[in-house]
């Protein structure tokens, strides 16, 4: 196994909470090859979770929206040099960037046993769904000789950052170590608790002493609408209100999340 890489490319096409996921295989790989250029290749409005991360040299970003975009983007990744590929994200799209890189070693997925199996010169048997996805992505390591030490997930703030979320907290007269976050949307409905029972939940935390605030995305801010008007207790939403990096400083200064499973999920874990 050639343990020179000069350059090392990352490929996690998902989402918010995937991108953060791959952050232990990320300081493994760090580790293992201190002198190797890594770049993590993520989907556009998931960067930001990979920003101040020593073990990442760069990010790209894949946007979705543009053609002639894409086709400059396929353009770059095949004038990367890359020398070897790690595909996490197990999709056709990150397969054919992975096919047109060049890498002499690309490593990949296939547990659904499809055409882009062909793709890498190395297929990992991983069980998926049988493991957490930190130890799923974990296994990719062994083929480059590297024993896995799966760490938790990290997000790197900086100083004002965690200004912000106190400033945040402070207009909200939120108190640091009584605040119990809730997170009442999801990307799949089936994934999703009922507003009801969210507003149920507030009430009965702020009855125990508790102060309740909401988060989310912009985009969430009519479900949190329907958490808030259908609690009896004061539940303070600031869906809309914070960067995904600032909420990470918010999560900081709870004591508390309770959310569905998506990326602010994630996010209070690491």
């Amino acid at each position: 196994m050639d343990n020179q890489f000069g350059n090392i490319l990352v490929v996690k096409l998902r989402y918010v909470g995937d991108v953060l996921l791959t952050t232990p295989l990320l300081r493994s790989l760090r580790e293992g090859f201190p002198q190797s250029r890594i770049t993590v290749l993520v989907n556009q409005g998931t960067e930001c979770v990979l920003q101040n991360n020593s073990c990442v040299d760069h990010i790209a970003v894949f946007s979705k929206k543009n053609l002639i975009q894409q086709m400059r983007f396929l353009n770059f990744i095949r004038l990367s040099h890359c020398d070897c590929v790690i595909d996490l994200s197990d999709g056709d799209r990150s397969a054919l960037l992975t096919a047109i890189s060049g890498a002499k070693m690309k490593i990949g997925f296939n547990h659904e046993g499809r055409w882009r199996g062909k793709v890498y010169s190395h297929v990992v048997k991983g069980q998926y769904g049988t493991m957490h996805m930190l130890d799923y992505h974990a296994q990719t390591l062994l083929l480059l000789g590297i024993e896995p030490q799966v760490c938790d997930p990290e997000i790197v703030l900086t100083a004002e950052e965690g200004t912000a979320a106190e400033k945040i907290l402070e207009n909200h007269k939120l108190k640091s170590g009584k605040c119990i976050v809730l997170h009442s949307a999801a990307r799949y409905w089936f994934k999703a608790w009922g507003a009801e029972r969210f507003a149920m939940l507030g009430d009965a935390l702020v009855k125990e002493g508790f102060q309740v605030a909401l988060v989310g995305s912009p985009n969430e801010e009519s479900l949190a609408d329907e958490v808030v008007k259908a609690a009896k207790e004061k539940i303070v939403s600031l869906v809309g209100r914070t960067t995904l990096r600032e909420l990470a400083a918010l999560m900081k200064h709870c004591c508390l999340f309770i959310g569905n499973d998506a990326g602010p999920m994630h996010i209070a874990a690491a």
